[in-house]
């Protein structure tokens, strides 16, 4: 079957020749380049923006270099324009002192709310002895339904798998309509993610609902949205009905 080889260039690799050479020629040709984001200290890339400042009939005098980075590169020196900042800040505030719009990003997502119990042996009802573990845990939590609760856990995980990162989101503040009086809600952010709240009780459904707040990262046009999810307690969490 043949070894298995990625399609992306490792540190080891050698940049292929032909998209180098073409990338040379261009650098060479430019009036301006930007450096975005970048510690420009990997050869030969670190080595093609500064073949901009080289003379040429169409620009006797060279051309520029504009570094933008949080930190110093080592070619910082030769370059006309030094900014260490976040690329994102210097080139909204670029496009607008050039009066020109950055197109609207709109990415989609989605994310699970997860409202667990934690159940130990000695919380299962001795009328469940000798069932699966599952069905055991089931019938807990069909007790628990329109009765008087005790303590949760609820969690924020993204759908794309446990422990993926929600980059697009700062913090998740969730209420429960079945929230105890004087209940604060409960504050979501990362790395973990989850918190502890007591429940009032659950009604006779088993079925809870929860106003979410999403506060999203700087950068969103929004600063954060509203939802409203039914959240439906199962053996071991939930299912979420926005």
């Amino acid at each position: 079957h043949g070894a298995m080889r990625d399609h992306t260039l490792d540190w080891d690799d050698e940049l292929p020749e032909a998209e180098l050479s073409a990338t040379e020629r261009h650098a060479a040709k430019a009036d301006l380049c930007l450096c975005l984001g970048t510690s420009l200290q990997i050869t030969p890339a670190c080595n093609l923006p500064m073949r901009a400042l080289r003379k040429q009939a169409h620009k006797p005098e060279g051309g520029k270099v504009a570094i933008i980075n949080l930190q110093a590169t080592p070619k910082d020196r030769r370059a006309s324009v030094v900014i260490h900042d976040k690329v994102d800040g210097v080139m909204r505030a670029l496009m607008r002192e050039l009066r020109l719009e950055v197109p609207c990003y709109e990415r989609t997502d989605a994310l699970d709310l997860v409202l667990e119990m934690p159940i130990s042996a000695a919380e299962i009802p001795s009328s469940a002895a000798g069932m699966p573990i599952s069905a055991a845990r089931a019938g807990v939590g069909d007790a628990l339904a329109g009765s008087a609760a005790g303590a949760f856990v609820v969690r924020l995980r993204s759908v794309h798998g446990e422990g993926c990162p929600i980059p697009w989101l700062r913090e998740c503040t969730v209420c429960f309509e079945h929230a105890a009086p004087g209940t604060p809600p409960a504050i979501l952010a990362p790395p973990a993610w989850r918190a502890h709240l007591s429940l009032l009780r659950l009604p006779p459904c088993g079925i809870a609902s929860a106003r979410l707040s999403l506060t999203f990262e700087a950068g969103a046009t929004e600063p954060g949205a509203e939802v409203v999810c039914h959240v439906s307690m199962g053996p071991a969490g939930s299912g979420v009905d926005p």
